[in-house]
């Protein structure tokens, strides 16, 4: 994944349910990686994993997140 062509799309509901379900992601329960904030299914964003142990990376739409999520991407692409 290259971080220069990444792009945020937004997803209707019943996307976002399928795409959970594939990842075997509980609707219930979430929360920001980040920030730890409690969130729905359909406000949030769900980028990709950066580890073995996620199989996706769930944030608020707090930029701070956004912004730490990038940072931590910079640096698993480092290690790569």
């Amino acid at each position: 994944m290259d971080i220069d062509k990444l792009q945020i799309e937004p997803l209707d509901a019943k996307s976002r349910k399928i795409l959970f379900g594939i990842l075997g992601i509980s609707l219930s329960g979430l929360e920001c990686y980040y920030c730890k904030k409690k969130l729905n299914y359909k406000d949030c964003g769900i980028m990709p994993s950066l580890s073995n142990q996620e199989n996706a990376r769930i944030v608020c739409g707090s930029p701070l997140c956004f912004c730490e999520f990038f940072d931590d991407y910079k640096s698993y692409r480092k290690k790569k």
